[in-house]
C-alpha cells in the first residue's frame, strides 16, 4: 500500500504513481462469506403451554438467530479484523523505525504494464528517492537510477 505518493505523467501520456509502500504485502479484496453455517438441530421445548406460546416461542428464536448471524457475529469478526490490522501495521512500521529495515518504493503504471521498484534506508532517504523517480519518469527515463537508492 503506497500512501502520499505522487502521481506524474510521462512524455509517452502515460500516468505513473510512486510512492513508499507501508505494508510489506499487496493488500487484497476478499468477497463476502457466503457460508453462514449449518444451524442443525430442533426446535425443542420452548416452554408453552399451547400453540400461542409455540408460535411466539419460534418467533423469538427466529429474531434471535436473524440477529445473531446478520449483526453480533459480523460486528465481531470486523472488530478482530480491524484490531489485527492495526496492530500489524503498527509492527510493521516499528521494525523500518527501530530495525531500519529499507522502505520499499513502488513507480506503478496506471494500468499496471510496468512496475519499477527501488529499496532505501531511512523515511527521510526514502522520500527523495521517490521524488527523484517521479522527476525521471516525469523527463521521459524508462529505467530511473536514483543515485540514494540501494542495490537490488
Amino acid at each position: 500500500m503506497a500512501l502520499g505518493g505522487r502521481t506524474v505523467i510521462a512524455p509517452d501520456r502515460s500516468t505513473w504513481h510512486v510512492g513508499r509502500q507501508w505494508m510489506p504485502w499487496k493488500p487484497r479484496h476478499r468477497g463476502p462469506d457466503v457460508d453462514a453455517g449449518d444451524m442443525g438441530g430442533g426446535i425443542g421445548d420452548l416452554g408453552g403451554d399451547d400453540i400461542v406460546g409455540l408460535v411466539i416461542g419460534l418467533l423469538v428464536l427466529v429474531a434471535v438467530v436473524f440477529l445473531l448471524f446478520t449483526v453480533v457475529i459480523p460486528l465481531v469478526a470486523l472488530a478482530v479484523e480491524i484490531i489485527l490490522l492495526v496492530i500489524m501495521l503498527l509492527w510493521g512500521i516499528g521494525t523500518r523505525v527501530v530495525l531500519r529495515r529499507p522502505w520499499t518504493i513502488r513507480a506503478r503504471q496506471e494500468d499496471g504494464a510496468r512496475e519499477l521498484v527501488y529499496k532505501a534506508k531511512g523515511f527521510s532517504r526514502a522520500g527523495r528517492v521517490r521524488d527523484e523517480v517521479a522527476e525521471a519518469i516525469a523527463r521521459g527515463e524508462t529505467m530511473p537510477r536514483p543515485a540514494e537508492a540501494l542495490p537490488a
